[in-house]
């Protein structure tokens, strides 16, 4: 099976002024094969079988992390390099509570 792509546009005008008025030329067609703009690609002869695919996208599967650990205020799992999002949101709630408390209330 061969797969055929149609890169022509399917309107390819060239608009000239001359005066007052609109010319409008049609290019001339420049194909030497009579091909109507069609670029030929290739295409598999045969469908890849499961086992040829999956052998090709058994380095693809998911790892198990490394990097996780337990937080040393809370206990609640996290990343190795970032915040606790437990403590990071009981933090902003606290932050949020003082600030408006510190609000002159009007």
């Amino acid at each position: 099976a061969i797969i055929a792509l149609n890169l022509q546009p399917a309107f390819n005008y060239n608009l000239q002024l001359a005066g007052n008025e609109l010319m409008v030329n049609q290019p001339q067609s420049t194909d030497t094969d009579n091909d109507c703009g069609i670029v030929w690609m290739a295409a598999p002869k045969k469908r890849t079988s499961h086992r040829k695919k999956r052998l090709r996208n058994q380095g693809k599967a998911l790892k198990p992390m490394l990097n996780i650990e337990r937080c040393y205020t809370c206990g609640n799992q996290k990343l190795t390099s970032i915040y606790c999002p437990h403590c990071l949101r009981v933090i902003k709630e606290k932050t949020r509570q003082y600030r408006k408390s510190l609000k002159p209330h009007i």
